[in-house]
């Protein structure tokens, strides 16, 4: 779980073929292939990279602030 939204691999089995869909990478709502989770964890490892050595483009928005209770 990332702050409120929920992570989840999953995978389903037709129960008269025998047939797999998946796996796949819920995020939330939203469903991803493998292929397409790992471009998008790829393209956040990137943002985060620049973040942490002060590249980041700037956006017309504040920046985000850590939360008191530790979120």
């Amino acid at each position: 779980m990332v702050k409120r939204t929920v992570l989840r691999l999953a995978a389903s089995i037709d129960p008269d073929t025998g047939a797999q869909d998946g796996p796949v990478v819920y995020v939330g709502d939203e469903e991803y292939t493998l292929y397409q989770a790992e471009v998008l964890i790829d393209a956040l490892m990137q943002l985060v990279d620049q973040g942490t050595h002060g590249t980041a483009v700037g956006t017309g928005r504040r920046p985000a602030q850590k939360s008191s209770d530790g979120r």
